[in-house]
């Protein structure tokens, strides 16, 4: 039991380390520093005209008049998704998004399972229930994994009989 808090400890920490490691990018904005005047970082309206602030802290007044779409900019609907379709073809379509996104969660549980299996005899220490549970984890995660493909052979087929196409099945 030891084991497994100080794994599960050791685990949090190491992905609190990762999750809060601080990134910078400047997508939008010139590095931290950067004083050229010749820079726009940034548009905004001011009585009816548009001024841009510099990089070097200045703002110019453009002389071009401003609208709502220069403040909030324009929004577009996006067009149809043309792929989904509507009727038979829309079902076919969600139906094997909703086998593909069950076949990918399947593996991550199983590639989880054989994970967890090896942590577990690898901490075993030469005691013999361990090492037999985790010879047993692997074990049903290996029929686990005879079962997905089974289950992805068997959608495969019925998607030939029904016309269902299943995206990555050639289908």
């Amino acid at each position: 039991m030891k084991k497994l808090i100080f794994f599960l400890l050791t685990f949090t920490f190491v992905l609190s380390l990762l999750l809060s490691t601080p990134k910078t990018t400047n997508a939008s904005h010139p590095p931290v520093g950067t004083r050229d005047p010749n820079i726009v970082v940034g548009t905004y309206c001011d009585q009816g005209v548009q001024v841009e602030d510099r990089a070097d802290g200045s703002h110019v007044f453009t002389n071009k008049p401003c609208t709502v779409e220069d403040v909030f900019g324009k929004i577009t609907p996006p067009a149809p998704i043309a792929r989904i379709g509507f009727g038979a073809q829309g079902i076919s379509t969600f139906i094997s998004n909703i086998i593909n996104l069950l076949l990918s969660v399947s593996l991550l549980v199983l590639a989880f399972m054989i994970f967890w299996a090896g942590f577990q005899w690898m901490t075993a220490g030469g005691d013999k229930e361990q090492i037999a549970k985790a010879r047993a984890r692997i074990t049903n995660a290996l029929i686990g994994l005879l079962i997905l493909s089974l289950a992805f052979f068997v959608a495969r087929q019925i998607g030939i009989i029904t016309g269902f196409r299943f995206p990555g099945t050639g289908n």
